[in-house]
């Protein structure tokens, strides 16, 4: 009977479950080197290829893990794509009056092994969506959406770090 009680115990003791899991990242640990390529862009918004390279960018510099670096020193290259932004009304006023609109950005992604051309981890797509009032004009309108795509530039870019990264 003792030795049940010692067993028991022990068992209670030392198998409570709970551990730390493993995270795992996308980019092999002896990859440092990372080159962000300048994002293409299909869309007619000319300037969020460029805001999602920088805002990527930024990420990786916040990190300790990674050095951006030139193409010809990186051990990995991030290409990008910028596949569809897409506008639609939210809220009306009246049927044919819009106050409120939404945006959507899709993009796709690809990590390339810099010393075989060879893809490591390819076909990922983020897609995100953000609301933003219609102004009183074309030109406020206009600056409001750019507000909502530089949000999603940053959340994007953001994301596709912690992808990368392994956190989600």
């Amino acid at each position: 009977m003792p030795i049940l009680l010692l067993f028991a115990v022990s068992i209670m003791l030392f198998s409570c479950g709970y551990h730390v899991a493993k995270r795992s990242s996308a980019i092999p640990s002896w990859m440092k080197n990372v080159y962000i390529e300048p994002f293409e862009n299909n869309s007619n918004e000319l300037l969020l290829g460029a805001w999602i390279t920088e805002d990527l960018r930024h990420e990786f510099l916040r990190s300790s893990r990674f050095v951006l670096t030139s193409r010809d020193q990186a051990h990995v290259i991030i290409k990008g794509k910028v596949e569809e932004v897409e506008t639609k009304g939210l809220s009306y006023v009246r049927y044919d009056r819009a106050i409120e609109r939404s945006v959507k950005v899709k993009i796709s992604f690809d990590l390339i092994d810099a010393a075989t051309g060879q893809s490591l981890w390819g076909g990922g797509e983020l897609e995100r969506e953000e609301a933003f009032s219609v102004g009183t004009d074309v030109m406020k309108t206009q600056g409001l959406l750019n507000e909502a795509l530089r949000k999603l530039s940053q959340d994007l870019s953001e994301i596709l770090y912690h992808r990368l990264e392994g956190v989600y």
